[in-house]
């Protein structure tokens, strides 16, 4: 017994009440490290922990009380070691037979190390559980039927509530329709033994989304059978939202790579490209794919390659960064300077790895650099040759004395003025080589100059030493070094000279003061000049109201005609010219310009320098006002030449277009859908029909009937007409002469030109109203008041008003075809051009005087009995065909529609579209689909240039036509250069469009062959 209570750690004991005697086993005294067998109770209070001793007593106190077992667990105080122990303590009461307890009997087992294990145990509990509800990670439990049995804090912090609130709540109630779709999927895999990490995205308390990876798995219990899932789960927000940003950057660097300025490339050690950015196309030529692959030696320029070829290897075996300049090969064979940065890229092993480069084309930089060296050169020599002594100085101290301007350099002038060499001046100073240089005044001229950097002139002077006495004339200034420069003539001999030129002078002023010519005399040495009293008089001023200096001039004389002047006048100072002459506008003193031409010679000296220029002036604005008069009207008849012409032609195509249009009417029935299109066609026609008309009146084609009329019945009938159109604020005054002539010409054209010029007068009055006045009178002309008229008696009519009026420049236009002053939209320019027309054809004249706020008039003369006819004739042109497949491009969806239907008409497969871009799409998509495309020249969305250019990237040998109503926009030798087959302008007859297309289509086909 006793070898079995030690095993268990079990002692026993027995306590007599009655005689208060303790009896205890060898290993409960073994446990509680004492040696008395027989103890009373006062011996046994130490052997108890203090803080259990009331526990202890009160266990006690039950039995004997009550007579009922008991069990407690407290501390021990072993006596020999004083050692803390835990014991299991059991007692049970033995009563007498009167129930009473007389006797105890217990046990008590050392459970010590269990408590420790215990303690152990809710410690590493605690510490777990502690770390599960703290962890990064999110931890989630759920059971069988999804609902939650713990979250930690992270889990519950993801979902914006706390973990009490989570517990018991089911895991659907997290997650939206789509969410709880896809999690019914992932639990059914989980309920089959599969653990798996997947995205998931959760719905938060605040209703906001959480993103989240999570890991889950299955719990199963003793039997192996699903019992619930565990979860960690990992916010991935952040990481979504730099996935988005990264992405949004990548997308930006790309950007950057594709528009930056600079090349960039990468390239393995052996300079084999492995990439390189969009702008290596821009400025090379060449395509990314083009150059990868490609050695960077491949396209360097051979009389660079070997250097850097050495350049490349001494880069590699220094690493870091290195930069070189080269010639490299342009994708046109031209060769580019360029410059490159290339730093040697290292791995994880710190070995050199890629290398990367950064170039740029440096060609005009190293052009420019180049011009500099040879600028340098050009103005070393000019430096040296100069005429003129040329010395630069660097100042010391304070720049007041002589001793302070030591020579840094002379040209070869100043040498030959000094007597000496450069060797003999480098580093003396000026008070050195002019001993009396303190004394003339220089100095302190120069000073003033390094100070202030402003440049000066120091008059001519004398000086005299020892060595020297000669006239200077000294211009100073600073450069941006630092350095004084004298530039200095000697002019002793100009000096001597000038008493007797003054002398000269002073006669030539008396023959100057009674010329009729204006007169000038120039003196280049002195700048002075002077005018003669003619010179003042042409432009209004009297001789003492002008000061003699050059300044006036310059002033008086338009801007742009001053520069010329000054051009021509140098090459005569120069002696490139051997005179001067030349026609300018100088300012009148009552403000108008007066017309001038100026003649003038120069006066060299010995040495072949200009001295002097004189010449006269000469007022040429009557002679101006004629030749101008002239001028316009040759302007005016080149134009109605042009004019006509091309109405001519118009008219002829428009005459094919409505004739055979009229004849498809007639033959197509009532229900035809081709009617619509014909109609079109017809109203088309009709509005054509009146512009030629005009256009023909303006050229004088038109072959209307004339006949002898009463111009005054036309005039009168032609004012009831624009009465009825003009505002009823604007008054219309009648002035008409009743024996007025009759004139031989068109009724018609006569009014048109009448209410052509009513309406631009009524334009012209403000919205508050006006008056237009038209008068007919009788006139006789005398021909040498009118350069335009010959002698003779006019029917003069005259068209005024009390508008805005017309500035000069503007004035000068209005006859001119299509010039308007008018909004777009309100007026087509061609209003006064058919006024001209019809004056011209009637072979009369017109004029216009205008003046700004003060109104407009227009005064015709028309002479009586002149006739004038001209021929017409039609042309028939042979209609080619053919089967092949043709684009019509157009952005006016009338014209698109009639061309494809003109080519379908002629055996041509054909499809429209009035969208360019579309177009370009069409043959993107299948270059090979047609065999022509035609193209309108302006268009909204991309102009037919531009979009024959883009088809001809995608298909070469694409033939094209271009077409276009205005020709000034492309000429016929740039649409050759970019490769269009054909230039038309617009309109064209069917006969000549099937004709261009034809013969576009045979030549492709001839090329093709060969």
């Amino acid at each position: 017994m006793a070898e079995t209570e030690k095993l268990v750690s079990v002692g026993g004991w027995e306590w007599d009440i009655v005689k208060d005697k303790w009896i205890f086993s060898d290993n409960w005294l073994r446990i509680h490290g004492c040696s008395k067998r027989h103890l009373k109770t006062p011996e046994l209070l130490p052997m108890a922990h203090p803080d259990d001793l009331y526990d202890i007593q009160k266990a006690l106190d039950m039995v004997v009380a009550e007579g009922s077992d008991y069990e407690i667990e407290h501390r021990i105080i072993r006596q020999d070691t004083g050692e803390e122990r835990y014991v299991r303590a059991c007692g049970r009461a033995k009563l007498d037979s009167y129930g009473k307890t007389v006797k105890l009997y217990g046990s008590a087992q050392d459970i010590t190390q269990q408590k420790i294990r215990e303690k152990l145990l809710q410690e590493s509990e605690k510490k777990y559980r502690y770390l599960i509800n703290w962890a990064q990670e999110g931890i989630w439990v759920i059971d069988q039927e999804d609902n939650t049995q713990f979250a930690n804090n992270n889990v519950a912090k993801m979902l914006g509530c706390t973990c009490d609130e989570m517990l018991g709540k089911n895991l659907f109630h997290f997650m939206d329709d789509e969410g709880t779709y896809l999690a019914k999927k992932k639990l059914a895999r989980c309920r089959q033994g599969v653990s798996e990490q997947h995205d998931f995205e959760f719905i938060r308390k605040d209703g906001t989304r959480v993103f989240t990876t999570l890991v889950t798995a299955p719990i199963l219990d003793n039997a192996g059978k699903y019992n619930g899932a565990i979860a960690s789960l990992i916010d991935i927000s952040e990481r979504k939202q730099a996935e988005e940003a990264l992405k949004e950057k990548t997308l930006l660097l790309e950007d950057i790579s594709k528009h930056m300025f600079d090349m960039v490339s990468l390239s393995d050690l052996e300079g084999n490209f492995m990439f390189v950015s969009d702008s290596y196309e821009r400025a090379l030529g060449y395509t990314a794919n083009e150059m990868t692959g490609k050695n960077i030696i491949d396209l360097v320029h051979p009389d660079d390659v070997s250097r850097i070829i050495d350049e490349f290897q001494t880069f590699l075996k220094r690493g870091g960064t290195k930069k070189v300049q080269y010639r490299y090969q342009h994708k046109s064979g031209n060769y580019l300077w360029l410059e490159t940065i290339g730093e040697v890229l290292l791995d994880e092993n710190q070995s050199p790895h890629q290398i990367i480069y950064s170039t740029r084309d440096i060609t005009e930089h190293y052009e420019i650099n180049q011009k500099l060296k040879s600028n340098e050169a050009l103005f070393r020599g000019l430096y040296d040759n100069m005429t003129s002594g040329a010395a630069i100085y660097k100042v010391l101290n304070d720049g007041s004395k002589g001793s302070d301007y030591i020579v840094k350099n002379f040209n070869n002038k100043s040498l030959e003025i000094e007597g000496k060499t450069l060797q003999q001046v480098v580093g003396k100073s000026l008070f050195e080589l002019r001993p009396g240089i303190d004394d003339y005044g220089l100095v302190a001229a120069m000073k003033k100059v390094w100070q202030t950097g402003e440049p000066s002139y120091f008059p001519v002077k004398i000086y005299q030493d020892e060595v020297f006495s000669s006239y200077y004339e000294n211009y100073i200034f600073k450069i941006p070094t630092g350095e004084v420069v004298t530039i200095y003539n000697d002019v002793t001999d100009q000096k001597n000279a000038e008493i007797a030129l003054k002398e000269s002078e002073e006669r030539f002023a008396l023959a100057m003061e009674f010329a009729n010519d204006g007169l000038f005399d120039w003196n280049l040495e002195t700048n002075e000049i002077y005018y003669s009293p003619m010179w003042k008089r042409m432009l209004g001023y009297q001789d003492d109201e002008l000061p003699n200096d050059f300044t006036v001039w310059e002033t008086l004389t338009q801007p742009e005609d001053v520069k010329r002047s000054w051009e021509l006048q140098n090459k005569l100072i120069n002696g490139k010219l051997d005179k001067f002459e030349i026609e300018f506008k100088m300012k009148h003193k009552e403000g108008h310009w007066v017309d001038i031409l100026a003649r003038a010679n120069a006066t060299f000296d010995k040495n072949n320098k200009a001295i002097r220029i004189i010449g006269t002036h000469v007022d040429i604005s009557e002679r101006k006002k004629l030749e101008n008069q002239l001028l316009q009207s040759q302007k005016l008849e080149s134009i109605g030449n042009l004019a006509g012409g091309i109405a001519h032609e118009f008219n002829n195509i428009l005459s094919i277009i409505i004739g055979n249009n009229e004849l498809v009417m007639e033959d197509l029935p009532e229900w035809s859908l081709a009617r619509e299109s014909t109609e079109e066609i017809r109203i088309a026609g009709m509005r054509a029909r009146d512009v030629v008309k005009q256009l023909l009146t303006f050229s004088r084609r038109d072959n209307a009937a004339k006949t002898v009329i009463d111009i005054g019945s036309v005039v009168k009938e032609s004012t009831k007409l624009i009465r009825s159109s003009t505002p009823a604020n604007i008054a219309i005054r009648q002035n008409l002469t009743e024996d007025v002539f009759s004139v031989f010409g068109n009724a018609t054209q006569i009014s048109q030109l009448l209410i052509n010029l009513s309406n631009n007068a009524v334009d012209a009055m403000p919205s508050s109203g006006g008056i237009l006045t038209i008068d007919l009178s009788n006139e006789t002309v005398d021909g040498k008041r009118h350069v335009s008229l010959a002698s003779g008696q006019y029917v003069k009519l005259m068209v005024c008003d009390n508008g805005i009026g017309m500035d000069k420049k503007t004035l000068d236009k209005i006859f001119d075809p299509f010039f308007t002053t008018k909004e777009v939209g309100k007026g087509t320019g061609i209003g006064l051009a058919v006024v001209h027309g019809i004056v011209e054809r009637h072979c009369g004249s017109i004029f216009a005087d205008s003046h700004l706020g003060q109104g407009t008039t227009f005064t015709i003369y028309l002479p009586i009995h002149e006739r004038l006819s001209e021929d017409q004739s039609d042309k028939q042109t042979v209609l080619a065909s053919g089967n092949e497949r043709v684009l019509y491009v157009d952005d006016e969806p009338s014209i698109a529609k009639l061309g494809k239907r003109h080519l379908e008409s002629l055996g041509y497969t054909a499809e429209s579209t009035t969208d360019p871009l579309q177009a370009l799409k069409i043959v993107k998509t299948n270059p090979g689909k047609f065999d022509l495309m035609i193209s309108d020249m302006t268009m909204p969305a991309m102009t037919g240039e531009h979009l024959i250019t883009e088809v001809l990237k995608v298909r070469p040998d694409m033939p094209t036509i271009i077409c276009t109503g205005y020709s000034a926009k492309l000429s016929k030798k740039e649409a050759e250069n970019i490769g269009v087959a054909a230039f038309v302008m617009k309109p064209l007859n069917k006969a000549e469009f099937a004709q261009t297309i034809r013969k576009v289509l045979d030549e492709a086909k001839g090329e093709n062959q060969e």
